[in-house]
C-alpha cells in the first residue's frame, strides 16, 4: 500500500488525544482519552438494552463522578505520548502500492487524469441492516470473489499502480482507494475470471482514501455491503486482494479483527476510527473487501503498519463499511465528500464506571455559539448517547456525527446533576474535510 503524504497517527493507547479542529484552530470535536480504552461492543440501542436508564439514573445519581489521581493522569498521557513518538521514530508508514515498487515517489497529489463519466441520478451503495447465516471459509470466498477485481492504473513513464476493487451494482460501479488511482491516466480492470475492461472515473476523496469509478456494461457480480458496526474484537474476517503483481489476483486470507476503533488522524479535519485486523495485506490488496463470516463486505483494505529497522506483523486496517457509504454516496451525489459538521464540544473518555460498563462522555467544554451549546449543552454534562446510540467510546460519537451532513439534526441524551434528558443538535456549521 503505497506510502500517504499523510503521517497517520495512531492512537490505540488508553489516554491519547484525538483532536479535529476547524480552520483557524476552533475546537470541532477533541477528545480525550482517560483510564479504560474499552466500548468495543458498542452501539447498541438505547431500547436494547437489558438495563433501562432510569435504573442506571438510580445508581449513577449516587456515584461520585469518577476521577484518576493528577499524578496517574498525568503519567498516563506522558507514556502514551511517548510510545506514539517511538512509532514514528521507527519509520512507521503506509506502504506502497507501485507493480514496480518504486515507493519513493508519492502521487497522492498528482492529477487524476482517467476518462471521466458521470454517475447516474440512482447510484448509490447500500448497506444491508442484519447478518445472514455463517459461512465457512470457502462459502465466502465463493460468495464474494466474482465481485472482486484488480485495478491496473497506468501512472505514465512506464509505471503502473496495482490494486484491488469491489463492485458494488450491477452496471459497474466499484470502490477501491485513491492512492490506487492517484496519479493515473488510465484505468484497467480485470474480472475475476480475467476479463479486462476499461474504467472510468466518477469521483475521489484523498482524506478519507475513498475512489469510484465504473466500467461500462450490466449483469456484472456484486458484493453485499454488511455493517461494520456489528463487528466484535476476536471474531473471524477475510479478505481477497492482488498482492504484489497481476498474477497473484484473487489471494484469499483471513485473520480476526484486532480493534474496531483505532483512532486515525489524517489531517486537521479527518479523524476515522477504522477496523484493525491481523489478516494479511501487502502490497496490491488497497482497495480490496475485508469480509465478514456471513460473506459482508464490512470494510475496505488501505494501510498497514511496518517498520524498516524491525519486524511488525499483522497490523492492517480497513475503513469501516458506514464510512465508506457515506464517502461512496457524497462522490456519486455530489463529486465530492462534504464537510463533516461542527458539534462544537469537547469531549473526555472516561474509565470504567460501573459493574455493568455503562459509560458516559463527559463534556470538557463547549464552543460559545456553537451546535452544542446552542442546543443546551453544559461543561460536566455527560453524553450518554448520540442519535439514541450509547457513547460507549469516543468513536461512537464521530460514528454518529459521520451520519450527518451540515443542515441535518442531531440528537444527545445527557446526564446532568441526576437527570437525564435529550437535547437536538442542529449542525449549522461546517468543518473542514
Amino acid at each position: 500500500m503505497k506510502r500517504r503524504r499523510t503521517v497517520l497517527t495512531l492512537a490505540c493507547a488508553a489516554a491519547l488525544l484525538l483532536q479535529v479542529f476547524l480552520p483557524g484552530g476552533a475546537p470541532l470535536l477533541r477528545v480525550q482519552g482517560e483510564g479504560a480504552a474499552g466500548g468495543q461492543e458498542g452501539g447498541a440501542s438505547l431500547s436494547e438494552k437489558g438495563d433501562t436508564y432510569a435504573a442506571y439514573l438510580a445508581r449513577y445519581a449516587d456515584a461520585a463522578r469518577p476521577r484518576l489521581p493528577e499524578d496517574i493522569r498525568r503519567a498516563a498521557v506522558i507514556g502514551g505520548g511517548q510510545w506514539v513518538l517511538g512509532m514514528l521514530r521507527g519509520a512507521y508508514t503506509g506502504e506502497d502500492d507501485y507493480y514496480d515498487r518504486d515507493w519513493q515517489e508519492d502521487t497522492t497529489d498528482s492529477p487524476i487524469t482517467i476518462p471521466t463519466v458521470e454517475a447516474a441520478a440512482d447510484a448509490e451503495l447500500t448497506l444491508t441492516a442484519g447478518r445472514t447465516r455463517t459461512l465457512t471459509a470457502q462459502e465466502v470466498y465463493q460468495t464474494v470473489k466474482d465481485a472482486v477485481v484488480t485495478v491496473a492504473v497506468d501512472l505514465g513513464g512506464g509505471k503502473m499502480s496495482v490494486g484491488t476493487g469491489i463492485l458494488f451494482r450491477e452496471d459497474g460501479y466499484f470502490v477501491t482507494n485513491q492512492h490506487v488511482v492517484a496519479g493515473g491516466s488510465a484505468c484497467t480492470v480485470l474480472l475475476a475470471d480475467g476479463t479486462p475492461y476499461e474504467a472510468n472515473y466518477i469521483a475521489s476523496d484523498a482524506d478519507y482514501d475513498v475512489a469510484v469509478l465504473k466500467i461500462d456494461g450490466t449483469g456484472f457480480p456484486t458484493a453485499d455491503f454488511g455493517n461494520s458496526d456489528t463487528l466484535e474484537v476476536g471474531e473471524t474476517v477475510y479478505a481477497i486482494g492482488t498482492p504484489l503483481n497481476l498474477e497473484m489476483g484473487g489471494t484469499f486470507t483471513d485473520g480476526i479483527v484486532s480493534s474496531v476503533n483505532r483512532e486515525m488522524q489524517q489531517t486537521a479535519g479527518t479523524s476515522m476510527p477504522l477496523i484493525q485486523t491481523n489478516a494479511a495485506l501487502n502490497n496490491g490488496n488497497s482497495g480490496g473487501p475485508l469480509i465478514n463470516s456471513c460473506g459482508q463486505v464490512v470494510g475496505i483494505n488501505f494501510m498497514k503498519m511496518y517498520a524498516r529497522a524491525s519486524t511488525v506483523e499483522g497490523l492492517g486496517f480497513a475503513i469501516p463499511s458506514v464510512q465508506v457509504e457515506r464517502v461512496v454516496n457524497d462522490l456519486l451525489t455530489y463529486g465530492a465528500v462534504q464537510p463533516e459538521p461542527v458539534l462544537g464540544l469537547m469531549v473526555r473518555q472516561l474509565p470504567d464506571q460501573l459493574a455493568d460498563k455503562l459509560w458516559g462522555i463527559r463534556v470538557e467544554s463547549v464552543t460559545p455559539g456553537g451546535a452544542a451549546e446552542r442546543a443546551g449543552i453544559q461543561e460536566g454534562d455527560y453524553v450518554l448517547a448520540a442519535d439514541d446510540r450509547e457513547t460507549l467510546s469516543s468513536s461512537d460519537v464521530l460514528k454518529a456525527r459521520w451520519q450527518h451532513h451540515v443542515g441535518d439534526t442531531m440528537t444527545m441524551t445527557i446526564w446532568r446533576d441526576g437527570e437525564i434528558f435529550t437535547v437536538t443538535l442542529e449542525l449549522k456549521q461546517a468543518g473542514q474535510n
